[in-house]
């Protein structure tokens, strides 16, 4: 990524929520150690890193594309919508097959199953989707405004 490809509020705005989406990870990863200290282990320690991550990552990305400041001016949103409603197909698919199964368990002996992950990736790529929908919807409306 090259700042170029990005205007000046475009990444006034991506600086802003880069910083706040570190404030998160900082509270993030106290409340883990927090947890952790207390309770014990919550999760295999690979799930553990990837909520720890996917949380902060979550609210950069949905905060990025409600503030424009996500996509550049020479990307196509469609191309990021496919991908990303592909995505949520597909891990959806794997959530309701184990739920249909009966096999999905999110918490076992007290700790968070690996199950969890498909469930938030389905979570992380739907809202990623409904977003970037959004955003396309709203610049649609806003450039058939200016050419009125």
């Amino acid at each position: 990524m090259k700042n170029k490809d990005y205007d000046e509020f475009q990444l006034a705005n991506r600086h802003r929520i880069a910083f706040q989406t570190l404030f998160i990870t900082f509270v993030v990863i106290m409340i883990n150690g927090y947890v952790k200290f207390i309770y014990g282990n919550w999760a295999d320690p690979l799930l553990e890193m990837m909520i720890t991550v996917l949380i902060p990552g979550m609210y950069f990305t949905i905060m990025s594309i409600a503030k424009n400041a996500y996509l550049r001016q020479k990307d196509h949103p469609i191309v990021f919508i496919v991908m990303m409603g592909m995505a949520t197909i597909l891990s959806g698919a794997a959530v309701i097959s184990s739920i249909m199964s009966g096999i999905l368990e999110l918490v076992e002996d007290g700790q968070l199953t690996n199950q969890v992950g498909s469930l938030l990736l389905t979570i992380y790529a739907g809202s990623t989707t409904v977003a970037l929908l959004m955003r396309s919807m709203k610049n649609r409306r806003v450039f058939a405004n200016e050419e009125s």
